[in-house]
């Protein structure tokens, strides 16, 4: 829920600090105010799409935590809506523009300070910053906050650069620092006390630019702002990252600089503490987080699409390199670009950094005027560095090996009766079905016949419903999915509908602590069979025996159905049983679907029918045995792993698109497995992709890297535009892989990952 409060114009008072003259009189600030329900990074991300109380779009926030609990937000070039809540659907006037501001956060509620705004074209109108205003002709002398700090007596201080730009085009070529500032704010009240020049003022290296303090000093971190003029022959190449140091929070003293083996008062003497060797520019902004000094840094800044995460012992480094992933930009046609990415103070509920990200268009007008959320920053989530503590995951089962069900078994069909109404529950008693020592069972789900698209979700009937789905369909289609569920103590499992739908309940298996029960030996997925390459077209109601490893007891294989000549289904079974009556995969005329399948085998084959004309795919995802040496599987409470709709997890937005200057190319989605036990070998997920922008494939694994390079021979979810379908998959992890998990999409799609369980 969002709370807006009335926007109230308020008098700050500029008063003189000790030994500071005020650079100018302040008066007439504006303070609009907004509270919501949550602060978690989704809901951060929904509060910023919407308006942030009265600011529609800003970038380059850094926020500074307040020793009171509070978080202040310094932003740039934010654009402030003259009717604040009326959600602007455009950057054109009368919105208001303003070079600095200030967004302050007590707990779930937001206060936006700035001065008053002059409706107009931003670079023709009187700027609304907050700081510096008075010496503001906006796009050609500005002043554009940094990072900051609170110093010895307890006032907040926050550093600004000072920008012109000769040809008055704002941030654009020609652009470039001329000083740096420092404002003093009272800590409570965050009036503005003074406005001076910095003691480290010169702007060759722009020191404030990131601000941290340990218990004996204040660190300020500096590069040079050569992102508008390079080559600027006057300061050091963008490339190289700087840090100088003073006693805690004493920023009216002369800072001390490294120069590679000491710290030292002359500037000059200063050696760069990282540097980019590609040439790239390196604009990291390091942060003290929980002990460990982390930096994640866009390379290049508004260039390409990869994102580093650095790590060091010091400040002063040496920093090294633990992760990269791609950010997807906002638009597929590369015409937009992602820039100024920074470390948020807190870290996710699970334990995940917590990232923002800048966004904008190329061409600023008409693009991102238009489209206002195209320039707003994002916040998403990456897994912490190794030996960062987090909030574990823990399994609800004992380790558990797999039972074949042969034949499969229908457990439950409500179409000889009422259908399931929306909004409510099935309980399904597999008593007698699965063994009587079943921890978990092994089946398929289908909603058939949908009202309006909508999910099935399945769990175990003791435990309240989780916020995952295991199974997506959309209105009129019939849909199945692979899930592995927890039983009730009374071997029971818990069905919920969102829509009117009948549904259909198969069961393939189960999963016990049975000494006779089969454990796994998981693999990266290897396509094993492909009819259109071999064996051509299934003929209507034709079954077919496919050879599967040797001495597998049973496997794990993703089957999928591609040109069907009409509806149908695919039923996949040990061959030594007559055909079940069960399905596997629904389909209709056309349509390309999978699902995972796991199942018995006979004699080192499976058998697979078709009830039309079809192709059929199958990839193998691992296999079971009574070897012993294999893994045992756990099942965890469903538990939402990723979701890039809000950023949870993994990056923000639509993954598979590499807009740089080769085109455009399918890319990876980092999955955070943060809380994971690290002996854990494999998981068991279920991969949704949401709202992709054309069709195609999307797959779950260990990484490849670059995607667009080393393409994924294997598919878990086959989609059209506009689509949502899930399968679940099992995905080896950096235990035994030695890589870690991505996602990946050959179009646009958000992606979603629920974890079940996991081998180990």
């Amino acid at each position: 829920m969002r709370v807006r409060a009335v926007t109230v114009a308020v008098v700050i008072s500029a008063l003189a600090s000790v030994g500071v003259v005020p650079h100018a009189a302040y008066a007439d600030a504006v303070i609009a105010s907004e509270c919501v329900s949550a602060t978690d990074t989704s809901h951060l991300n929904s509060l910023i799409t919407n308006e942030l109380a009265d600011i529609v779009s800003f970038d380059s926030p850094r926020v500074i935590a307040l020793p009171d609990g509070r978080n202040l937000w310094t932003v740039q070039d934010a654009f402030i809506s003259a009717t604040p809540g009326a959600r602007s659907s455009s950057l054109r006037p009368p919105t208001g523009f303003a070079h600095n501001a200030l967004i302050v956060q007590a707990g779930n509620c937001f206060t936006t300070i700035h001065s008053a705004i002059s409706a107009g074209e931003h670079c023709a109108v009187s700027d609304a910053s907050y700081v510096g205003q008075a010496d503001t002709a906006t796009c050609s002398h500005w002043f554009w906050p940094l990072s900051g700090g609170v110093d010895q007596m307890g006032r907040v201080v926050v550093f600004y650069v000072e920008m012109v730009n000769e040809n008055g085009t704002g941030a654009a070529p020609g652009a470039h620092a001329v000083a740096v500032w420092i404002a003093r704010f009272d800590a409570a009240t965050l009036d503005l006390l003074s406005f001076a020049l910095a003691p480290a003022s010169a702007a060759d290296v722009v020191y404030g630019t990131t601000v941290q303090s340990d218990t004996s000093f204040t660190y300020l971190f500096g590069w040079s702002m050569d992102q508008f003029n390079v080559p600027d022959p006057t300061s050091p190449p963008p490339s190289k990252l700087f840090v100088a140091r003073l006693p805690v929070g004493r920023f009216d003293m002369q800072p001390q600089y490294w120069n590679g083996s000491a710290w030292v008062a002359n500037r000059a003497a200063a050696l760069a503490v990282s540097t980019d060797q590609s040439g790239l520019a390196n604009s990291m902004q390091p942060r003290l987080l929980d002990g460990q000094w982390i930096s994640v840094v866009k390379p290049g800044d508004w260039s390409g699409t990869t994102l580093r995460v650095d790590t060091a012992p010091a400040p002063q480094g040496p920093w090294t390199a633990v992760q990269s992933v791609t950010v997807p930009t906002r638009t597929v046609d590369g015409r937009t670009n992602t820039y100024a990415a920074t470390l948020m103070p807190w870290r996710s509920g699970r334990g995940n950094l917590v990232v923002a990200i800048s966004n904008n268009a190329w061409q600023m007008d008409p693009l991102a005027i238009d489209s206002p959320t195209l320039y707003q920053p994002r916040l998403f989530e990456l897994a912490p560095p190794p030996g960062m503590g987090v909030g574990a995951i823990t399994a609800v089962s004992e380790p558990l090996g797999f039972v074949p069900m042969t034949p499969p078994v229908r457990a439950a069909d409500t179409r000889p009766g009422t259908r399931l109404g929306g909004g409510t529950v099935l309980r399904v008693g597999l008593a007698g079905i699965v063994p009587a020592d079943a921890r978990a069972a092994v089946i398929d789900l289908a909603a058939v016949d949908p009202a309006i698209a909508g999910f099935l979700t399945a769990w175990s009937c003791d435990e309240p419903m989780p916020a995952t789905s295991n199974l997506n369909y959309l209105a009129g289609i019939t849909r199945a999915a692979h899930s592995v569920v927890t039983v009730a103590g009374d071997q029971s499992i818990c069905v919920f509908t969102f829509a009117d739908t009948d549904v259909l309940v198969d069961v393939t298996g189960s999963y016990s602590a049975s000494t006779q029960s089969l454990t796994f030996q998981p693999q990266a997925p290897t396509r094993i069979y492909d009819s259109r390459l071999s064996g051509g077209l299934w003929r209507a109601r034709e079954t077919r025996t496919i050879a599967v490893p040797a001495g597998a007891a049973a496997v794990a294989i993703n089957v999928t159905v591609t040109e069907p000549s009409t509806a149908g289904f695919i039923t996949v079974f040990p061959c030594q049983a007559a055909l079940p009556v069960v399905s596997n995969i629904n389909y209709v005329a056309g349509e390309t679907v999978a699902n995972l399948v796991q199942i018995g085998t006979a004699g080192g084959t499976i058998c697979v029918h078709s009830h039309a004309r079809a192709h059929v795919v199958i990839d193998l995802e691992g296999t079971y045995d009574n070897a012993g040496s294999g893994l045992h599987y756990q099942s965890v409470a469903p538990t939402r792993l990723v979701d890039t709709r809000g950023g949870l997890g993994s990056v923000f937005g639509r993954p598979s698109l590499d807009a740089g200057v080769l085109g455009i190319w399918p890319a990876n989605a980092p999955v955070a497995t943060t809380g994971v036990p690290a002996y854990v070998k494999a998981l068991m997920v279920s991969m949704i992709a949401v709202s992709p922008r054309g069709a195609g494939w999307a797959e779950v694994g260990p990484c490849l890297e670059p995607g667009y390079t080393t393409p994924y021979g294997s598919s878990n979810v086959n989609f059209v535009a506009g689509d949502v379908i899930a399968n679940q998959a099992i995905t080896p992890t950096r235990a035994s892989s030695g890589a870690d998990i991505c996602t990946f999409a050959t179009s646009p799609a958000f992606h979603v990952l629920d974890l079940t369980g996991w081998f180990l």
